[in-house]
């Protein structure tokens, strides 16, 4: 992939680019392979996206600094993913990642007798002891 802006860097190593959800969660990275020497385009390798669903994304880019921390954003974009819906097997509004009973229309965030959840969140995860 290229990414084309203003001020990346290399001075004191790659810079980063970070993949993350609509919710902030990171679901992929990778580091530059290559910067033009006037810091206007990168290019980086796409991590393994295989598994995000469809929707949109958030792509950063980072500059390492001088004390070897990723904390100089340089610059965001928006990336939209497509071809792997999220699946609400029953059609109770709830996605099969979300509902605690994924194939009943009539459960999907109350299920206490399930591993002892609360009945507030829609899924429990079960202890595995």
């Amino acid at each position: 992939m290229t990414i084309t802006g203003q001020s990346f860097d290399t001075t004191y190593g790659m810079p980063i680019v970070e993949y993350s959800d609509s919710d902030g969660y990171m679901i992929g990275s990778v580091y530059a392979d290559f910067v033009s020497s006037d810091g206007t385009s990168l290019q980086a390798s796409v991590p393994d996206l295989s598994s995000v669903y469809s929707g949109t994304y958030q792509v950063k880019v980072t500059n390492k600094t001088y004390e070897g921390y990723y904390v100089a954003i340089v610059g965001s974009a928006t990336m939209t993913g497509w071809g792997r819906d999220r699946i609400d097997s029953d059609g109770d509004g709830w996605y099969d990642d979300e509902d605690c009973d994924p194939y009943d229309p009539f459960r999907n965030s109350s299920c206490v007798e399930t591993c002892g959840g609360d009945g507030n969140t829609p899924y429990t995860i079960c202890n595995p002891y």
